[in-house]
């Protein structure tokens, strides 16, 4: 399995963790799991989308996400590169939707040191967690057709 498949894998289970977390009341860990998984997403769009099938090819992608911007910044120079008109149109739709939940994350403060600081907009993040979820889950099923 290449590590973009891994990316895959991932994304769909901490997507799983995340809801177990949710319903468990583990608003914390669940906010900060879920995001890892949008990480795991994005790195397999970035990936696919340059053709690479492990993270050392892309210079640019870290094994570990310090900001929700950076990975923004990067769809935005993938979104240009989509160049097979047929995966086009997907691959636009995954970008974009994608950039929409990372501009979310940002603004719940996702970041690195949530794992040590319990100061973050849990209130926001419960109220957003349905569209999260659903947008989330959205992105998977269509991962599953690349």
């Amino acid at each position: 399995m290449t590590e973009r498949e891994k990316f895959k894998e991932a994304a769909r289970d901490r997507f799983e963790d995340a809801k177990v977390l949710f319903e468990g009341n583990r608003i914390d860990a669940s906010f900060y799991i879920i995001g890892y998984s949008l990480e795991c997403i994005t790195k397999f769009i970035i990936l696919y989308i340059y053709g690479y099938k492990q993270i050392e090819q892309h210079k640019k992608i870290k094994k570990h996400i310090d900001e929700p911007d950076d990975f923004i910044t990067e769809l935005n120079i993938v979104e240009k590169k989509s160049r097979n008109i047929r995966k086009m149109q997907l691959n636009n739709l995954l970008i974009k939707k994608t950039k929409i939940l990372l501009k979310k994350f940002n603004d719940l403060d996702w970041k690195v040191e949530i794992r040590y600081n319990k100061d973050f907009k849990r209130e926001k993040y419960i109220n957003e967690k349905s569209s999260i979820f659903s947008d989330i889950e959205f992105l998977i099923k269509k991962l599953n057709f690349l």
